[in-house]
């Protein structure tokens, strides 16, 4: 049985609050690092991750965006170590499925998430994915926008710095800003019981700054441009799964007498489809996601 769902909060919501608690506060705690025991259970258990749809919780930056910018990379980067994957677009057609067969997982009198409905569907998919596909984890990621206030020239945010955006480029005075919106990506790891494995974030780019009465919002296409930004932040968000299965996979070749491991075969991730609620879960997969800004 699943742990029941906080009824006031999306599980994006969820995972950023305990980032925040956990961490020491969202603009300058260290990244969430897995105890031992966690870290060794990914090692034994974890080979076959599904990667739920990708979300934002700003409306600076669209979802597409941020399936564009980070699901390929993650999808490769989490091949090449020897993890097989299931895409989101398997999740997505699961749970469309289940969701068609209560009638949506939203109250038609208040349009507020069905909290029962959720977890039923919520339960079935990630069965099917178990009997079916054979998934260990459920990966999810989301770009979050992250507040700071006074900010100086660089600040510190999601355990990393990211220069704020500015038309131009940074301020050239010494005062900062009066207030700073970053875009982080934040994901976080678990088994089909509900038990996290992990939680981590990383800064990626400043998308909105406010200096006394001027307000700037970086512009659609100059957002998430830098790969090498977005490397970087794939890998650290991905760094435990990745180094388990990297230890994972020179313990076997170890023990074949050096003979590297052959890695599991990727599931190809199928294309989603645009979905009308949920922040890039398929009918309420997310359903009280953050309300845009």
């Amino acid at each position: 049985m699943r742990h029941a769902k906080i009824s006031t909060q999306g599980r994006s919501a969820l995972f950023f609050l305990l980032l925040v608690v956990g961490l020491g506060g969202a603009g300058c705690g260290p990244k969430r690092v897995p105890e031992e025991d966690e870290a060794a259970a990914i090692r034994a258990k974890v080979r076959t991750v599904a990667i739920a749809p990708p979300s934002s919780a700003t409306v600076v930056v669209a979802r597409e965006q941020v399936e564009e910018a980070f699901l390929g990379r993650t999808t490769e980067r989490l091949a090449v170590s020897g993890l097989r994957i299931v895409g989101p677009g398997i999740w997505s057609e699961i749970w469309r499925r289940y969701a068609g067969d209560v009638a949506g997982v939203y109250d038609a009198s208040t349009g507020e998430v069905d909290q029962e409905k959720y977890r039923t569907v919520e339960d079935a998919t990630y069965r099917e994915l178990v009997e079916l596909h054979s998934v260990d984890a459920i990966l999810y990621l989301t770009v979050r926008p992250v507040e700071t206030y006074g900010v100086p020239v660089h600040p510190r945010v999601c355990g990393g710095t990211a220069p704020p955006y500015w038309p131009g480029g940074w301020f050239k005075w010494g005062h900062g800003a009066s207030l700073v919106r970053t875009a982080c990506l934040v994901g976080y790891l678990e088994d089909p019981s509900g038990k996290q494995y992990f939680a981590r974030h990383a800064p990626i780019e400043g998308i909105e700054t406010y200096d006394q009465q001027t307000r700037a919002v970086r512009p659609r296409d100059a957002i998430f441009q830098d790969p090498l930004v977005l490397d970087r932040v794939v890998e650290i968000v991905l760094e435990p799964l990745l180094a388990a299965a990297a230890d994972r996979g020179s313990k076997q070749a170890t023990a074949n007498d050096g003979a590297p491991a052959a890695p599991l075969a990727q599931e190809p991730a199928a294309e989603t489809g645009g979905e009308k609620r949920g922040e890039g879960k398929p009918d309420g997969a997310n359903p009280d996601e953050e309300k845009r800004d």
